[in-house]
């Protein structure tokens, strides 16, 4: 830890000095006038859940991709939080309309975990809290059971009841041409705690205000909370684990990076295409 923090100090040494030799270009930048910043205001709720679809999915039928990376900290209640292990994923999902015009959603999650220090693929990680060194497994999520989305239901978890009072928990604004949405993802009461997740995604205000663009392309990062996994070990000891992700939107597969889509090719194929979650489409009302 005392070397990372020398590290840090170094580079907030760097990053002060970086600072003041572009202060005079940063000032000129500030002197052609203040950004415009404005809310991104829709006529209903119908037409925010259109933009939604078309942001965090796409309308047109097709899987839609997230390339991210995240950082996993340790969060206990006597240190300070301790960066852990970092992962590369694929989050693919797909959108489709039922026959009685609401919309479903539902996907996979693929993360592989790298050593924080060499960026390298690994399989074990030293938990500094234990003194012990654990397996890291490769996180695949095949099961989750999906979202409900409609007017009706606003963005619902399938199998959570129906809301009296829908909150998406969503803010938009313009930032000069680009787009921003804020948005928050509460789960059910009946899911581990604490869990919760928000994210930031900038992208282009042009492609959000043209209905014609089925599938619009975003920057993400955010942070997300979730209980300890069990493979960390931590036993009873209070506290849980934090994420931090950056990513972005990929048009298909074929976007993924190539070390990352190999590995993936060989080891979880079928995990990059979705048709076989979509033969049958479920039955909801």
């Amino acid at each position: 830890m005392a070397r990372n923090l020398s590290r840090r100090v170094a580079l907030q040494g760097a990053l002060v000095s970086s600072a003041l030799a572009a202060a005079p270009a940063m000032a000129a930048t500030r002197g052609a006038g203040p950004l415009e910043v404005e809310p991104i205001l829709f006529p209903d709720l119908a037409a925010e859940l259109k933009a939604l679809m078309r942001v965090e999915l796409s309308l047109d039928g097709t899987d839609t991709g997230s390339w991210f990376r995240w950082t996993a900290f340790i969060v206990t209640e006597d240190r300070q939080p301790i960066p852990f292990v970092n992962f590369e994923g694929l989050e693919l999902a797909r959108l489709v309309k039922l026959p009685n015009g609401k919309h479903f959603c539902t996907g996979i999650d693929l993360s592989y975990p790298r050593d924080f220090a060499t960026g390298q693929f690994c399989d074990t990680a030293f938990n500094p809290v234990t003194g012990k060194t654990v397996t890291v497994p490769v996180s695949v999520i095949t099961n989750d059971p999906g979202y409900v989305v409609s007017v009706e239901d606003g963005w619902r978890p399938r199998f959570a009841p129906k809301p009296n009072k829908v909150d998406l928990h969503s803010h938009w604004w313009r930032e000069g041409n680009q787009g921003q949405l804020q948005r928050i993802r509460t789960p059910p009461p009946s899911f581990p705690h604490p869990m919760i997740e928000q994210s930031y995604s900038r992208f282009s205000y042009a492609d959000l205000m043209n209905p014609g663009v089925a599938n619009v392309r975003y920057e993400t990062s955010g942070i997300y909370t979730y209980p300890f996994p069990k493979w960390l070990e931590m036993g009873d000891r209070p506290g849980h684990m934090l994420g931090s992700i950056t990513g972005r939107k990929i048009a298909s597969v074929k976007e993924l990076p190539r070390e990352f889509a190999d590995r993936t090719e060989r080891e979880h194929p079928e995990l990059l295409n979705l048709d076989w979650m979509f033969k049958t489409l479920p039955t909801i009302s």
